[in-house]
């Protein structure tokens, strides 16, 4: 039990670390406490190939889901073509400003993920986990919610090369309560099934 313990606390620390060092470059985005969440400004979420891990804010964000990819990774070497690095993402934002700030990260790969409809391909997007982390003084906390909706697709050079990234996305708002709203639209139209309220307190 001690053994356990004390794994779950050096895998909080090492959470708590990697977020920290993302959020000492985050852009700043200002919460106001005057406007319900449905008016304040949807944050498009970043996309980070987890795959280039040459820069630190990517091996920053290896650290954050090292739990997960350490278990992914021999699944995808253990089969063709597992020579290649597993391919991983992350959506992220980080709300600089909100006091305490808060670090938002959407995980994707191949084991951590599902399609809906079984993977018919009526959906863009896939259920996958999501850490928040609260980077509060000597109090940081991370959350794992095991099951969000994460879109992105990549940029296209012209509309027959794939789905247009300006029509799929996902989106995060933090409001004065603390909560967090997420959303998807998809095919330029939002997603009610993939909207999600995160009370952070």
């Amino acid at each position: 039990m001690l053994q356990l313990s004390s794994l779950r606390l050096r895998r909080a620390t090492l959470h708590a670390s990697a977020a920290l060092a993302l959020m000492g470059n985050a852009p700043s985005f200002a919460v106001d406490p005057s406007r319900p969440h449905d008016e304040l400004p949807s944050v498009r979420m970043v996309f980070k190939d987890l795959r280039s891990n040459h820069s630190p804010e990517v091996e920053a964000y290896m650290h954050l889901w090292k739990d997960k990819l350490d278990v992914a990774r021999p699944k995808w070497q253990a089969n063709p073509p597992g020579n290649t690095p597993l391919p991983a993402f992350t959506l992220s934002h980080t709300f600089a400003s909100a006091s305490p700030p808060v670090l938002v990260s959407i995980l994707f790969d191949l084991y951590d993920c599902e399609l809906p409809g079984n993977g018919s391909g009526a959906n863009l997007y896939a259920l996958c986990p999501m850490r928040v982390v609260t980077a509060a003084p000597g109090a940081t906390r991370v959350k794992t919610i095991e099951r969000v909706c994460h879109l992105w697709v990549p940029p296209v050079a012209k509309p027959a090369d794939g789905p247009d990234p300006s029509k799929n996305y996902t989106t995060v708002t933090l409001d004065a309560s603390r909560t967090l709203h997420l959303r998807v639209v998809q095919f330029g139209r939002s997603v009610s099934a993939c909207d999600g309220d995160y009370a952070l307190d």
